[in-house]
């Protein structure tokens, strides 16, 4: 994850800006615009992909 890059990006300023989201394999990240990584939770259960564990 580019952290720095979402941080300092002044495209991605205004208000209704909530950060950038990460998919991955086994979690789903939010960066937020000061840079805290939000662990938002399992990609399989998020995005409903049969086979997950709930």
């Amino acid at each position: 994850m580019d952290i720095q890059a979402v941080r300092n990006d002044p495209d991605l300023g205004h208000a209704g800006y909530e950060g950038e989201y990460v998919i991955a394999g086994e979690w789903i990240y939010r960066i937020q615009r000061d840079g805290e990584v939000l662990l938002i939770g399992k990609t399989k259960s998020l995005l409903s992909i049969e086979g997950a564990n709930h």
